[in-house]
């Protein structure tokens, strides 16, 4: 059987040549690689971005953190955050016979 892989638009940051593509683990955990394996052994659990670092021209990966995504560099100190599409859990409205309630998680 062949892996199911998805390419995400960028160019390997080792070889210059392959494309970085999306893959899974055997844990099912998303990683992202070089189409050139094993001839290239790029590897990254952050998903790698199209542009470099304005500091030091490496790439630029996108890292999840719990307030949303943040961009940074594998490199050198450099980051910047992305806008917060996280959605707050705390309060939600659930309609009950045409009538709301605000149900609060605490």
């Amino acid at each position: 059987t062949k892996a199911i892989v998805k390419e995400i638009g960028v160019k390997c940051p080792t070889c210059k040549d392959g494309n970085i593509i999306e893959r899974k683990s055997k844990k099912n955990r998303i990683f992202y690689g070089c189409t050139n394996y094993p001839e290239c052994e790029f590897l990254s659990w952050d998903k790698p971005i199209a542009r470099p670092c304005p500091k030091c021209e490496n790439f630029l990966v996108q890292k999840k953190m719990k307030k949303g995504i943040q961009v940074q560099c594998v490199s050198c100190d450099y980051k910047e955050d992305q806008q917060v599409w996280s959605i707050n859990l705390l309060t939600f409205e659930v309609p009950v016979k045409n009538t709301y309630y605000c149900l609060g998680l605490l």
